[in-house]
């Protein structure tokens, strides 16, 4: 066991946020799905004040945590990252990503230019700064999505409701759940809808004044206690080994990325903010063990949640070490650290070689071994990205064979079995061409691969907060290498612009 480490240094941290406080329009008398769901001025809010907290944390130089790679006044390419889910709940995350950052790097003076002339230039808005957003595409990058698109998972999830804990749960609440039908304007209530049938009422109860007078608080309350429970154990798993921990798994590998990243001291990026769902929070915290010391935190996190990974380093030392920290939206005003692996409170700090060893097992980093983990032969390009390791492991099969043969048989036979081999990849070769639209089969037809966004080779469309949304010009892509990891190629980058909106002040916040 580790102690808590005292009088530490941060050198880096890695912060998942949960988008905001939402709302949107129910039309149809038998969905749960809203239209036109957005970021509310109450989730502004909430992202405003996490951003406020985190700049206070991290970038305050009077602070114990305070990281001292990061410029505190001003945002510096290279010293910081920032992301946000390309999602279904791409508004809202983005949205929450941008209010966070108007918290962390707030308007300053400090944001100036000199011209040649001697003309002294403050940015817009008493020096607003236009702090880079990157958005990732779930269905080309998978660290905030892993679950999605994967068959194993699903077909695991679908059994969820026949599992003698749900089925024992369903039918000790089935009057409750009934009960909720007196509430959803005739929507049909069941317990596998409990996640959809809470965020209905809560949507609702916090934006509707009439329906905040009609519904029952505990009614909200019992319906979130339940859709805690569904979602805890259907996007999550306390067997790290479950394929439901699959969301964990390729966040655990962005993970161990960047903290190793942080680590190296001649490596200038020291913070990461990546902004997604409540998902990815439900399986990391059982791959880590947090929840198995502090079931409390077992369900949907609250808006604007947000975990911390601090890399620490005792002062004078050399060894490093991880805290995790979590503050539930609203609900907490700081930041609070957990024990993880089933560690007691107060033991908090774990060797980063050891947080290492435990995680690296169950991260999926690459796209090869998520298609096989999940069983996926087409989603997510995993066509070619299986194609091309069959070809990669064909030519290594070739090499072998031809380097041991070379000494065993005569010239003229080892000259006709090369042949054969490399006719055989010639023609795994061309098929995987043809699947990738580069080559087509016909006659007298010469037929070129249209431009597609989401073309078979993923991409991440890299984008700034500066305007309109729907403005991207070019995009800088990811292709896949032979083993399923990801290249990039920044032959063109598409630069989002968004008229910048004034920083919310600090504002009463309803917890949701």
């Amino acid at each position: 066991m580790t102690a808590q480490v005292n009088n530490t240094n941060v050198l880096g941290v890695f912060i998942l946020a949960r988008h905001g406080d939402k709302q949107g329009t129910f039309t149809g008398k038998l969905s749960y799905t809203a239209s036109n769901v957005q970021l509310t001025a109450l989730g502004q809010a909430q992202g405003y004040n996490l951003g406020a907290r985190i700049q206070e944390r991290y970038l305050k130089r009077t602070s114990s945590s305070y990281v001292a790679g990061v410029n505190p006044d001003l945002y510096v390419d290279g010293q910081a990252l920032i992301r946000a889910d390309l999602s279904d709940e791409s508004s809202m995350t983005f949205d929450t990503a941008l209010a966070i950052t108007q918290g962390v790097w707030p308007a300053t003076n400090s944001n100036n230019i000199t011209l040649g002339d001697g003309t002294y230039v403050i940015s817009p808005l008493q020096g607003y700064q236009y702090v880079p957003i990157q958005t990732v595409d779930p269905n080309n990058y998978r660290y905030l999505d892993g679950w999605t698109d994967c068959v194993e998972y699903v077909e695991t999830a679908e059994q969820m409701d026949r599992l003698p804990d749900a089925l024992t749960k369903a039918q000790l609440n089935a009057n409750f759940i009934e009960s909720l039908s007196n509430y959803t304007d005739g929507r049909p209530t069941s317990f596998d809808k409990i996640y959809e049938i809470w965020d209905y009422l809560n949507m609702n109860y916090v934006h509707d004044k009439q329906f905040y007078a009609t519904v029952p608080g505990q009614v909200i309350g019992q319906a979130r206690d339940l859709a805690n429970w569904y979602e805890f154990y259907t996007y999550g798993s306390p067997d790290p080994e479950s394929i439901l921990n699959i969301g964990g798994k390729t966040l655990t590998a962005e993970v161990l990325n960047l903290l190793n990243r942080m680590a190296n001291k001649s490596d200038p990026l020291k913070f990461a903010l990546y902004a997604g769902s409540y998902k990815p929070f439900l399986s990391f915290f059982q791959l880590t063990g947090v929840t198995s010391t502090h079931p409390e935190l077992a369900g949907i996190v609250n808006y604007a949640a947000a975990m911390a990974l601090e890399i620490r380093q005792p002062i004078g030392g050399t060894d490093l070490y991880i805290r995790f920290n979590f503050k539930n939206g609203t609900e907490d005003s700081d930041f609070m650290p957990y024990p993880m692996f089933g560690h007691e409170d107060g033991d908090y700090d774990i060797p980063l070689s050891t947080f290492n060893l435990a995680m690296r097992p169950y991260a999926i980093s690459d796209a090869l071994s998520w298609c096989q983990a999940c069983n996926t032969s087409l989603a997510r390009s995993c066509d070619v990205v299986t194609q091309a390791a069959y070809a990669d492991e064909l030519m290594n099969q070739i090499s072998n064979m031809h380097s041991q043969q070379s000494h065993s048989i005569s010239p003229a036979v080892g000259g006709v079995i090369g042949a054969i081999l490399a006719f055989v990849l010639a023609a795994m070769l061309l098929g995987l061409f043809a699947l990738l639209g580069c080559v087509s089969f016909g006659r007298g037809i010469s037929r070129k691969p249209p431009h597609r966004r989401n073309s078979s080779i993923p991409q991440i469309v890299v984008r700034m907060a500066k305007g309109k949304r729907d403005s991207a010009d070019t995009e800088s892509t990811i292709g896949i290498k032979a083993n399923g990891a990801f290249e990039m190629m920044p032959d063109h980058i598409s630069v989002l612009s968004r008229t910048p909106s004034i920083a919310p002040s600090a504002a009463h916040e309803t917890k949701v």
